[in-house]
């Protein structure tokens, strides 16, 4: 819409490969290797330039580690300048995330499924995609604040339209735990896993959902089936440990070796 309908001429995207709205980071002249490190200091200059109002449209990982912090504006966040020295100690992390608090959906703040119509069946992968974001940012400030029962309202919401989306479920499994209502999180969790039974984190999310509720045998078997997924020596730790939980110290000690190995093998 920008680029051909002119819509925002006040605004300049960036898209930090530099594969859409021209190489903004000027990466095209300088090895592939090279490219994360330079757009994230592109990035830094423009976030510490007071004129310059920049928001992301999720926050990257490799700035939250640079220090930069980000306020929630609903679909956007806005970033904010790394503390003095480029650190932020934790507590200043969780008061900056709270802040994401004070953003609230307002009334006419549409539900995925309202936009598609109420049958999000009928389109496809990318407009679900998009039309999830609007529930699952309603979900997160309700989240932020600690209201459950809201945030779960909007997370069920963005899961109806993600009906083939496995982390749509985990944020309903989460949320749902978090609200006192250990069957709908497992319903969720078992969602996920119908849909992506060869990812690993169906089955670790599971487990851990299992070892919560001092379930160790049944959390340790789905340990074992995310380490068949994806192989790693965290995996085996927590077998391990949910065996010795479930008072099985042979198998635990199984899972300790092969975690060992694991990590000689990483």
């Amino acid at each position: 819409l920008a680029r051909h309908e002119g819509l925002r001429p006040d605004l300049t995207f960036v898209h930090r490969r530099g594969c859409v709205f021209g190489d903004a980071n000027g990466l095209a002249s300088h090895p592939r290797a090279e490219w994360p490190a330079r757009a994230r200091e592109a990035d830094l200059r423009r976030i510490a330039d007071p004129r310059r109002s920049v928001y992301f449209a999720a926050a990257p990982e490799d700035l939250e580690r640079a220090g930069v912090r980000f306020d929630s504006r609903g679909l956007v966040a806005r970033a904010r300048p790394a503390a003095a020295g480029g650190a932020v100690v934790a507590h200043a992390v969780a008061r900056d995330r709270a802040a994401a608090s004070g953003w609230v959906p307002p009334a006419a703040w549409p539900r995925s499924a309202s936009l598609l119509g109420e049958h999000p069946k009928r389109y496809d992968f990318v407009t679900r995609k998009l039309a999830v974001s609007y529930s699952d940012a309603a979900a997160r400030a309700y989240l932020a604040r600690g209201d459950f029962a809201a945030a779960l309202a909007w997370f069920e919401d963005a899961a109806r339209v993600g009906f083939d989306m496995p982390e749509a479920q985990w944020n309903v499994a989460v949320t749902a735990a978090a609200a006192g209502d250990p069957d709908r999180a497992l319903d969720a969790l078992l969602a996920a896993r119908a849909m992506a039974p060869g990812r690993a984190e169906s089955a670790s999310r599971l487990a851990l959902f299992l070892a919560s509720a001092g379930r160790h045998a049944d959390a340790a078997r789905w340990f074992e089936r995310a380490f068949r997924a994806a192989p790693s020596a965290a995996l085996a730790e927590d077998a391990s440990r949910a065996w010795r939980l479930a008072g099985d110290p042979a198998r635990a000690r199984t899972w300790a070796d092969r975690a060992a190995a694991t990590g000689r093998i990483g």
